[in-house]
């Protein structure tokens, strides 16, 4: 009897889900938004960069206008109550992300941020 097991389980990852890259991008993107909103984020901060807002609701426009014209006002409708579904949806998970920013910049090791972002503790001035 042979003792090797046929059936290996497939590895979940080829790469690192996190490489150094990766890292210290998002650590650098932390500390930016830490240095740009201290008070933590907030629907202003969320929607500041209006090219995303913009692409967004001229998808649905045209989506819904193209419905509109072809005379699928159900589907139009359908399309409009997705938009602002996702609007909604957007206002109240950044508002919830505002409410609990005094409680996650407690647990963050601003530290080891700052570390795998590249930066030297004196270049970079977290307020508490």
């Amino acid at each position: 009897m042979q003792n090797d097991n046929p059936y290996q389980p497939p590895t979940a990852h080829s790469r690192p889900a996190f490489d150094e890259t990766r890292l210290r991008l998002k650590a650098q993107a932390i500390l930016k938004q830490q240095q740009e909103f201290p008070e933590g984020p907030s629907v202003g901060s969320y929607f500041r960069p209006l090219g995303k807002v913009l692409f967004f609701t001229a998808g649905y426009v045209l989506l819904v206008a193209a419905f509109c014209y072809l005379g699928r006002y159900e589907a139009a409708f359908a399309f409009g109550g997705f938009f602002v579904g996702r609007i909604v949806r957007d206002f109240q998970w950044v508002r919830s992300l505002g409410r609990e920013w005094a409680t996650t910049k407690e647990f963050i090791d601003w530290e080891k941020v700052r570390r795998l972002a590249g930066e030297s503790p004196k270049e970079t001035a977290i307020s508490k």
